[in-house]
């Protein structure tokens, strides 16, 4: 990929930018915690798992979140980005489906995946009858600016 000026590219191929998605989501996925067994005395290792994020991605491949998104606009870093994106996707809605904190997830939805709130109306009913009315409204509106205008003075007292 050629550079036209400024700071050099982070990866020159989306070989090299997926080596580093795929590290990414392996440490999430690998992540561990010590806690303490109270029945042992002893402490224990165990996985738990980090969530999938689109800042964390960004983090771990070394750039903001908006050099991030400025990657995907390039067609052949494109395919490449969107698949890690899905797979964060998915993660943060199956997180959603998993908690009972819910907020987190969704702002993180509407930020990153252009979801919305979205209210539907649904309205019953014939206009026919409404529209007509409407439309003879409008015609008594165009009539009346089509009569002549009556010019001061011009008004006589009826005998």
């Amino acid at each position: 990929m050629k550079n036209k000026g400024g700071r050099p590219p982070i990866f020159e191929t989306p070989e090299e930018m997926q080596k580093k998605i795929d590290e990414y989501f392996e440490w999430c996925d690998n992540r561990t915690r010590t806690i303490y067994d109270k029945d042992t005395g002893k402490e224990i290792l165990i996985v738990h798992p980090a969530p999938y994020t689109m800042s964390g991605l960004a983090r771990r491949l070394e750039m903001s979140r908006r050099t991030l998104v400025d990657y995907a606009e390039k067609n052949e870093f494109l395919p490449t980005i969107k698949k890690a994106r899905e797979k964060v996707h998915e993660d943060v809605e199956t997180r959603l489906l998993e908690t009972p904190n819910q907020t987190g997830a969704i702002f993180n939805l509407k930020n990153n995946f252009e979801w919305i709130d979205k209210k539907e109306i649904q309205q019953t009913g014939d206009f026919t009858l409404y529209l007509k009315r409407l439309e003879n409204t409008l015609d008594e509106i165009e009539s009346l600016n089509e009569r002549p205008k009556l010019k001061a003075g011009s008004i006589q007292k009826a005998s």
